[in-house]
């Protein structure tokens, strides 16, 4: 017994230091790529740079599509030919390719949108990037149910600041776009309710583990309910949809508080 017990908590370590690291090494990626960005808006300072941007944002697309293509052939060889585990290791084919897919998206979005919407195309950016990873860090670190919040609040409050600035396009549309993900996200939250935390997908032994037995269903509701109020008033009271995004952040920040200190 005493061994099976060290060996269960050698395993559970290994676990947490895993998840550490990935976590580590997802704000690193993501703090190297932002500063990546930032560097391409700042040599558009002059016109011979402004010109040659195009280009480099091209190069630079290329370059991510490669990397998703190297990550998606060594995943495939690891699986394949190798058949190596790579459950908790962090240099894999699959990571690579996700950091390749995510380059591809975020440069390709800014090769799609620089001559439309010129610096804007930048911001969305700026906005994009540091949300997915908050947002992979709350799903890493914290609850699941917490998760669903800020993912809610994140989808309101990109809403309700596009109805001011018109970075992301026609502001009642995405609006409308982030209040039908939110419903999704609501009805998923009620399905795992109903199965006491999971979701049956593929039948009685598929099932998908979404909530733990504890997890506050109430709170996630209200949590939604006042994410749709706040993103219907922006819509109709715009000039005041500014205090619906800082009641938006300060609401995540409270509750982060608050998981934080359920996680101790």
């Amino acid at each position: 017994m005493k061994n099976k017990k060290s060996a269960e908590e050698i395993a559970q370590m290994r676990k947490q230091d895993y998840v550490t690291n990935k976590l580590l090494l997802v704000f690193t990626f993501a703090f190297i790529f932002l500063m990546y960005i930032m560097h391409l808006d700042d040599s558009k300072s002059t016109l011979e740079a402004f010109l040659a941007l195009p280009e480099r944002i091209k190069t630079a697309l290329w370059v991510s599509v490669g990397v998703f293509g190297a990550g998606v052939v060594w995943m495939l060889v690891e699986k394949l030919i190798f058949k190596r585990d790579t459950k908790y290791k962090l240099c894999t084919g699959l990571h690579l390719a996700v950091i390749g897919l995510f380059m591809t998206v975020c440069l390709y979005d800014l090769n799609s949108k620089l001559m439309s919407v010129g610096a804007e195309a930048f911001t969305r950016l700026y906005v994009f990037i540091p949300i997915v990873v908050i947002l992979y860090i709350i799903y890493g670190s914290y609850q699941r149910e917490f998760f669903f919040i800020s993912l809610a609040s994140a989808l309101g409050g990109v809403a309700i600041w596009n109805m001011r600035d018109y970075v992301f396009g026609d502001p009642d549309m995405l609006a409308i776009i982030a209040a039908v993900i939110i419903a999704i996200i609501c009805a998923v939250t009620v399905w795992a309710r109903f199965g006491n935390g999971q979701i049956n997908v593929f039948g009685k032994n598929r099932k998908i583990t979404v909530f733990k037995s504890d997890a506050k269903y109430m709170l996630m509701y209200v949590s939604y309910i006042a994410i749709l109020a706040l993103i219907v008033g922006a819509m109709f009271f715009a000039a005041y949809a500014m205090y619906a995004l800082y009641a938006i952040v300060a609401y995540v920040v409270v509750m982060g508080v608050y998981y934080t200190i359920k996680l101790i």
